[in-house]
């Protein structure tokens, strides 16, 4: 009688506890059924989330397009260059503000004619008053550019050891040479295919060959007094490379 109450027992705790377990994994369980609706809530927070990615993309380059247009502004200057734009009583034209009505107006040379014969006022006449804008920047040194027509290694250091180009380069490529208060310098393998452009003037070779060039001034005034134009009827490559327009600095170059 003890056995069969204890198995009887046994029986009703294994009874109960596999139907709780199985009743368990019914609550645990969960069927996902398709749907045709499309998800709007989650569609507009994953392009929130690119148009923001995108604008925080965007944002270092435009921090430096707008450092780089600092740097290369023309300085403004402390006094503006101002031309003094007083004329004698002779040059003035009373038909130029409407108030008299002439039947015809005189130029510049009919009025120096029909004048004084004063020669001061006779030459301002007859040259002409050309009206100047006020100047209140500097006027920026002359471009620089570093041209090669083969492949070339080309360094350019600042004035402080500061790298600011290396690479090589191929033929028909150039670098302009940023505006510094210190002119930078070259040093350059292939020295006799490497030329520079001084606002749009050619100058060069560096050197001669394969020769290593170090420690050259990329100034316009040390370029155009240390280096000459080439002649371009002994240089076929450099001729070449010109009139296909390669180079951006010499498109208003005009080949002999």
């Amino acid at each position: 009688g003890a056995i069969g109450s204890l198995v009887a027992l046994i029986c009703v705790v294994c009874g109960l506890g596999y139907g709780g377990l199985t009743l368990f994994n019914q609550m645990q369980t969960v069927k996902i059924a398709p749907s045709d609706a499309t998800p709007i809530v989650l569609t507009d927070i994953s392009l929130a989330i690119t148009n923001e990615e995108n604008i925080n993309g965007l944002e270092p380059n435009k921090i430096t397009n707008d450092q780089l247009a600092r740097l290369y502004r023309p300085q403004a200057l402390d006094v503006p260059v101002l031309t003094a734009r007083d004329a004698p009583i002779s040059t003035l034209d009373p038909s130029f503000s409407n108030n008299f009505d002439l039947d015809a107006n005189l130029n510049l040379a009919e009025i120096a004619m029909s004048g004084p014969e004063t020669d001061t006022a006779k030459q301002i006449l007859i040259n002409g008053l050309e009206e100047k804008a006020i100047q209140v920047v500097q006027d920026l040194p002359p471009s620089v550019a570093v041209l090669v027509t083969e492949n070339a290694w080309v360094q350019i250091t600042a004035a402080d050891g500061t790298v600011i180009y290396e690479n090589i380069m191929l033929p028909g490529e150039e670098f302009v040479i940023p505006q510094l208060e210190l002119p930078p310098k070259l040093r350059a393998g292939m020295s006799g295919y490497v030329y520079f452009s001084v606002d749009g003037e050619l100058f060069g070779p560096v050197g001669s060959g394969t020769s290593v060039r170090k420690n050259v001034e990329l100034s316009a005034a040390n370029i155009s007094t240390s280096l000459q134009s080439p002649d371009l009827s002994n240089k076929k490559l450099i001729a070449e490379l010109i009139s296909e327009g390669s180079f951006p600095s010499l498109r208003k170059f005009k080949l002999d």
